[in-house]
Parts: structure tokens; C-alpha cells; sequence
């Protein structure tokens, strides 16, 4: 029998599965880049250098707090760069990437996507992102 703190946690993983849907852009030969669509991120996340055309530390890095207040599992991020996407042949970048070895999964922003005149729908199956002046896919 499963204990309140049980189902709880079981309802979490369902939704999360339900809600997390993955976006996969080709990067270079043999490189894809595949990333979380997350609408509470605040930035684009990437977790291996190869993704970026180029990558710069900053001056201080970026400390971000994680949902559990959990001091200790920060995420800190020392590096920033352009990942460029190619899909269908079109030449795209995603600007100002921070990257950071310890992530286990990237995430792509929608925050960040919608404020720089994304739109995105998401259905059951999938989501389509749009050019926010022509309403043309842009990727499905």
C-alpha cells in the first residue's frame, strides 16, 4: 500500500512526463542538440562545450537557485556562448547559452523564446515553435 508522500511523488513523475517535451535541433555533423523545453527556465542551459560556436567566462559567474532552496544544489555557471542551429537548411543561433558540465538534461527556455517573439503551441504529441511575426513554423 502506498503512503500519501508515495502517490505524491508518483503524480509528480506522471506530470512531469506529461508536461516535458523534448526539442531536438542539429547542430553540426553528427551533433544534436536536444533540450527540455522548460517555461520556468530563465535561460538557455547546455551541458557539452562541443554545442558552442564559442564560449566566454564571465566576469562573475551565474549562480542560480534551484527549486529545492537547497543551497548546495545550485547550479553555477561559469561560461557562456552561441550554439547555431541548423533545421531545414536555415542557419539559426541560440544567443547567449550558458553552459554548465553538471546538468544532466539541457533546457531550452520559454521564457526566454517568447520574449525575443517566439510563439510556441503545444498540443498532446507535440510542440511547434513559430516565427512570432509570420506565425511559419520554424520548428515542429
Amino acid at each position: 500500500v502506498m503512503g500519501e508522500d508515495d502517490q505524491q511523488e508518483v503524480a509528480l513523475i506522471n506530470y512531469s512526463r506529461e508536461l516535458s517535451k523534448q526539442l531536438s535541433m542539429h547542430v553540426s555533423e553528427g551533433n544534436t542538440f536536444c533540450a527540455v523545453i522548460d517555461t520556468g527556465a530563465t535561460e538557455h542551459l547546455a551541458n557539452r562545450k562541443e554545442y558552442f560556436e564559442n564560449l566566454k567566462a564571465f566576469d562573475t559567474p551565474k549562480r542560480f537557485t534551484c527549486a529545492n532552496k537547497d543551497l548546495d544544489a545550485d547550479l553555477v555557471c561559469h561560461y557562456y556562448g552561441d550554439i547555431v542551429i541548423i533545421n531545414n537548411g536555415k542557419v539559426s543561433r541560440l544567443k547567449n547559452v550558458l553552459y554548465s558540465p553538471e546538468l544532466t538534461v539541457n533546457l531550452f527556455s520559454l521564457r526566454k523564446a517568447t520574449g525575443a517573439g517566439m510563439k510556441v503551441t503545444f498540443s498532446k504529441d507535440d510542440a511547434k515553435f513559430l516565427d512570432g511575426s509570420t506565425d511559419k513554423v520554424i520548428k515542429k
